[in-house]
């Protein structure tokens, strides 16, 4: 063999054996325990004061908003009780293309509960109990270790 062929022997069974070692290097990915509830609407979102009702084991907190949303850089949202930071999209196109999106429960709530309102009337309500999945996104052996889980809430436009 010549000494080339040897070389380039030597280091891939250096890398191959510095990767199965046990004293690997972690990564710095980071996670948070949480919920994330996705909001998908069966059409387009009508223009009117949104009203969203969240309850996280026994703590509520009441946010309203209103679509068209106000200028980009301005929150349409606004709560009563700790703040949950529901998504709004959309401020740089037309009114028509305006919304609201999903939002992440901070934490691991044992319950969480939903309902929202169109101009006083209740459009949708719904309460989860979520079960959670342990991530490690640096691999099993490193930090951190989050809790998640997903849940969806369709709002029925008529």
């Amino acid at each position: 063999m010549n000494a080339r062929k040897v070389l380039g022997l030597g280091i891939l069974a250096f890398l191959v054996g510095g990767c199965s070692s046990p004293g690997h290097a972690c990564t710095e990915i980071g996670c948070q325990d949480g919920l994330m509830l996705s909001v998908t609407p069966n059409s387009s979102w009508p223009h009117g004061e949104y009203r969203f009702i969240v309850a996280i084991d026994d703590i509520t907190s009441t946010c309203v908003g209103t679509l068209p949303l106000p200028a980009c850089g301005t929150a349409a949202i606004a709560c009563e009780g700790p703040p949950i930071p529901i998504g709004e999209s959309g401020c740089a196109l037309p009114p028509a293309e305006h919304a609201f999106a999903g939002f992440t429960l901070t934490g691991a709530p044992a319950r969480a509960s939903v309902e929202v309102q169109l101009d006083g009337q209740t459009l949708v309500s719904k309460s989860w109990t979520p079960t959670y999945k342990t991530v490690q996104p640096n691999g099993s052996n490193c930090e951190p270790t989050c809790r998640n889980a997903s849940v969806a809430l369709t709002i029925p436009f008529e």
